[in-house]
């Protein structure tokens, strides 16, 4: 069976963080992060790969904090509508009766357990993580038998 190559996207031009790290620049991948471009949407825009990025981001303080800016509202409103979720909340609706007139109706959206679940998951991973790590001290007997009766 023939091995599949993979396939490798041609850069056009040989870019260099330097090309990066204006201030212009900065301020345009500020501006495609807070659009809600993915990392691999914005890499396209820079004619660079993925890795790169990263490896550019370790390099550069200014690059990782232009990219942290960008993704930082995006961030904040998801995690402040998980936690509405979690918790529950009240909304005003408005709606028009069959008779013209506008009725503001009060309804209660109660809480969504599997949002608090992946909420005290990730906020208090040390009270709610699946997976415990339990390390035994002193000595354990260990018994070796021989003859097993059959």
């Amino acid at each position: 069976m023939k091995a599949k190559k993979r396939k490798q996207r041609k850069i056009t031009t040989k870019l260099h963080i330097d090309d990066w790290t204006t201030e212009d620049n900065l301020a345009r991948i500020r501006g495609w992060f807070r659009n809600g471009l993915t990392d691999e949407e914005v890499c396209k825009k820079m004619d660079i790969g993925v890795t790169t990025l990263y490896r550019w981001q370790k390099e550069s303080p200014e690059l990782r904090q232009a990219i942290v800016d960008g993704k930082a509202p995006f961030d904040d409103m998801v995690e402040e509508a998980l936690f509405k979720r979690a918790i529950g909340y009240e909304v005003t609706e408005g709606r028009i009766n069959e008779d013209g007139t506008k009725v503001m109706i009060k309804k209660h959206i109660p809480p969504d357990t599997t949002a608090g679940i992946f909420w005290l998951k990730n906020r208090r991973k040390d009270k709610w993580r699946d997976k415990w790590d339990v390390e035994v001290t002193g000595d354990v007997p260990v018994v070796i038998v021989d003859d097993l009766d059959e």
